[in-house]
């Protein structure tokens, strides 16, 4: 079963931890779509990584930075902002920007959460023009992530939790996109040894910084080798930074503009519907020992 890895997502708990978007096919990924192509195998999975609570002491300023950001998926419902992404191929010395913006509203706790992020500029040798989308929804037949890219005409809806099964692709570790909001405190120390330092001159103006190392046991399905946070006064996120278990690639999502608890009508969530000319994939969950893909 193919599985989408981490993103913290903002709103919910901290916004982009780190992940990747599954794709049904790895030759028909979008030349630039960021964190859009992952090995069949990265498919999300509704079970949490088989680790055990932390027994470790934690130092009490790691302790107030996720009080603040467990503090802050309780207040903050609804998050909209702009973000920069890039992606560095580190072997290759490749640099991809992109830009856009991020809507996020989570009502409850106990709620499904819903995002979307879109980008309308993408840098590599020059800023061009671009109309992509990462989104994420539930409905009655489960929970659904979509990449879209109009700049190909490609469309891909993915889904990663049939109906009624416990799947929150919001929580660090188990989302689509680089992105956190809200995290619970006992379970991020429960998947990470995390440290802080103090503010050095490049980090951005009045934030924390947080690192996050993968135990052992949760290194196997997160499949990220660190996470950087630097973390605002209010506990939301103001940029990540996550590389892959090689180093070999890196990605760091910048937020700007943050508007809290404004109403998101439901058209901040709505996608454009794809033309006839479109290539449109929609791929199922598999039964228990089913093989062969759905579309």
């Amino acid at each position: 079963m193919m599985r989408i890895l981490a993103v913290w997502a903002i709103g919910a708990g901290f916004l982009l931890a780190g992940g990747q978007v599954a794709l049904a096919q790895a030759e028909s990924k979008p030349a630039t779509m960021p964190t859009t192509s992952t090995p069949a195998a990265s498919r999300p999975s509704a079970s949490q990584p088989a680790t055990s609570p932390t027994t470790r002491p934690v130092d009490p300023a790691v302790n107030a930075i996720l009080d603040d950001t467990e503090k802050a998926g309780r207040e903050f419902h609804t998050i909209k902002g702009d973000v920069e992404f890039t992606e560095e191929q580190t072997l290759f010395a490749e640099l991809k920007t992109f830009y856009g913006q991020i809507y996020f509203d989570k009502p409850a706790p106990d709620k499904d959460g819903r995002f979307r992020i879109h980008f309308d500029f993408i840098k590599d040798r020059a800023k061009v023009r671009a109309d992509r989308d990462v989104s994420f929804f539930a409905d009655r037949e489960g929970r659904w992530l979509i990449t879209r890219d109009g700049d190909i005409k490609q469309w891909r809806k993915y889904q990663v939790a049939r109906p009624g099964e416990n799947f929150d692709p919001l929580k660090l570790g188990k989302g689509p996109f680089p992105v956190p909001f809200g995290q619970d405190k006992a379970e991020v120390l429960r998947l990470f040894t995390a440290t802080t330092r103090p503010p050095a001159e490049e980090d951005p103006k009045d934030s924390r910084y947080l690192l996050l190392m993968p135990g052992p046991e949760a290194a196997k399905d997160l499949n990220v080798s660190k996470v950087e946070i630097w973390v605002g006064r209010d506990g939301l996120p103001v940029q990540i930074r996550t590389a892959d278990p090689e180093a070999a690639v890196v990605k760091t999502a910048t937020f700007s503009k943050v508007q809290k608890n404004i109403k998101l009508p439901d058209s901040a969530f709505q996608l454009p519907t794809p033309g006839a000319d479109w290539d449109v994939q929609v791929e199922l969950l598999k039964k228990p020992g089913e093989t062969g893909n759905n579309s």
